[in-house]
């Protein structure tokens, strides 16, 4: 018994020993410590390149505007309303922190961004540096104007190729844009339980050779009731002040007017109208100087009258149809990509056509000068005999030549003929969130053709201005051009709109024809086009 004691100590000594050893040994190795690290969250969060097609309004430094159409891109997150992207897509770098191939292209996008703004700037102020550095060279006295143009050239073509080039690195920023939403959705995209049946992307394991998705485009939803859709009763009436009216024929003139319209339902409508002409006979040759100077010989009006026409037309419906069409309907406007857009869209409604009965009758008096350029119009003819004189026994006659002389020439002409004619009547009211109010569009389209017919016609008497050469003054004689030949029949083809939104709108006619006037040596001696635009002020009557 006492044996085994001892044994039992000596054992528990040993043990004692080699724990102590372990414990002060440096090269005996730690068991190493387990830590959990936890996994990175997935990308769970679904991204959806849409591009939404913008309406850009903007306006010119001498007050007009224009229009420019482009797809601007917004991205879809978790499938809730479209969110602009911002031009260095910071919306999106957000989502990419966990995804290299993304990141990859967005800052291609952003080396691209920045490459075009530098050739942009440079490039420009090269090109107008060059192309004005050419002042200085041709400034010296007796150099020619050379130098000046080869610079202006050279710099006008460095700009444009800056121009060119920065507009290649911004659309292929944009493609890098659109390649990065893919790369995402590829790569870095986990789709939750509810779409694991959605069909995968392709995998992209190349970020300079990604395949670029179809654009897909989006449109803003706005609700709006329909209030009236009545194209049938449509009636408008109010005054129409004509900011330009645009006579290009014999009788080249630029002036303005007033009129008055009235139109009953569809069923009928008259308008009656004066335009006088600011700036007459345009073309005239002797810039229409007046009174000849000592040394020649010309007439003038006996009662000069600048270019004037009263004109009376009406229109009166025959049969008529009624068809669904589109409507352009605007709800209002937008802050997008830093400029103002218009919002809008199309609604499905119904118009009106018919077609139109067409008579008119107008007072017209302008100057005609026969020999304008271009023209083909017949010389001016007299009964009033020309001086006489007599000069060693003899009789001799003063020549006149009347084809470079001016006359006035009065007409009355009717007209009648046949019309198709569109009337748009539409009111709706804006039920949305973001935009209110209420949208109205009045218009009346008329597309025509006329046959003219004047009962009345005269050429107006002249006062010529005969110069005795010798003497150097002027004996002026009162002529008759009453047998002057006249051409009395004349057509014309035209288009008219009247469109109006509330009490305000537009007006503007284009019309190309021939005018009864002097008889020519062929048709276009008569020939004119006429452009009219102008505002209306009025409303609309429903009868």
């Amino acid at each position: 018994m006492l044996r085994f004691w001892k044994y039992l100590l000596l054992c528990s000594m040993v043990m004692h020993a080699i724990s102590t050893l372990a414990q002060t040994d440096s090269s005996q190795k730690k068991n190493p410590r387990i830590i959990t690290v936890p996994k990175k969250k997935p990308n769970s969060t679904k991204l959806e390149l849409v591009y939404k097609t913008v309406e850009y309004t903007g306006r010119r430094s001498n007050g007009s505007t224009y229009t420019n159409i482009v797809d601007v891109p917004f991205v879809r997150i978790n499938d809730k309303k479209p969110v602009e992207i911002d031009r260095k897509g910071k919306l999106l770098m957000d989502y990419y922190s966990r995804c290299p191939q993304a990141q990859d292209l967005i800052n291609k996008m952003h080396k691209q961004q920045r490459a075009g703004t530098a050739i942009m700037i440079s490039g420009c102020v090269v090109g107008v540096v060059t192309a004005f550095s050419g002042l200085i060279a041709s400034a010296g006295e007796g150099k020619s104007g050379s130098p000046f143009m080869v610079r202006f050239g050279i710099g006008a073509g460095v700009a444009t190729v800056a121009t060119f080039t920065a507009w290649a690195k911004t659309r292929k920023s944009k493609e890098y844009l659109h390649q990065s939403v893919d790369a995402y959705n590829a790569n870095c995209y986990i789709p939750p339980v509810k779409d694991s049946t959605a069909t995968p992307a392709p995998v992209i394991t190349s970020a300079t050779n990604t395949p670029v998705s179809p654009k897909k485009y989006y449109q803003d939803t706005i609700l709006y009731e329909l209030l009236r859709n009545e194209p049938a009763a449509s009636g408008l009436s109010g005054i129409s002040l004509h900011l330009a009216n645009v006579d290009i024929g014999p009788n080249l003139n630029i002036g303005s007017g007033i009129g008055v319209f009235y139109t009953y339902r569809s069923l009928f409508g008259a308008s009656l109208d004066y335009n006088y002409a600011f700036l007459d006979n345009m073309g005239d040759k002797s810039g229409n100087k007046g009174k000849p100077g000592p040394n020649q010989s010309w007439g003038l009006p006996a009662s000069y009258r600048k270019a004037n026409r009263l004109e009376l037309r009406t229109k009166l419906l025959l049969t008529s149809w009624e068809k669904q069409s589109s409507y352009h309907v605007v709800a209002g406007t937008t802050k997008i990509g830093g400029s103002t857009a218009t919002v809008g869209g199309r609604i499905k409604a119904r118009k009106l056509k018919g077609i139109t009965l067409r008579t008119g009758f107008q007072l017209d008096n302008r100057v005609m000068d026969p020999d304008n350029s271009g023209t083909q119009m017949s010389s001016f003819v007299t009964s009033t005999p020309p001086y006489q004189y007599h000069v060693d026994g003899q009789v001799e006659e003063l020549s006149r030549n009347l084809s470079s002389s001016t006359a006035m020439l009065h007409s009355g002409i009717a007209a009648v003929g046949i019309g198709l004619s569109t009337f748009t009547d539409l009111k709706v009211a804006f039920k949305d969130e973001t935009y209110k109010g209420r949208s109205e569009e009045k218009t009346q389209h008329d597309l025509y053709i006329d046959m003219l017919y004047a009962p009345v016609l005269k050429v107006e008497d002249m006062i010529f201005y005969q110069s005795l050469y010798e003497q150097g003054i002027h004996m002026p004689q009162r002529l008759d051009l009453s047998p002057t030949p006249l051409s009395r029949a004349g057509a014309r083809l035209g288009y008219s709109v009247m469109g109006m939104n509330n009490h305000f709108g537009i007006r503007y006619n284009l019309e190309l024809g021939i005018r009864p006037g002097i008889k020519g040596n062929n048709i276009s001696s008569n020939a004119y086009l006429q452009i009219t635009a102008g505002f209306i002020f009025g409303g609309r009557f429903n009868h």
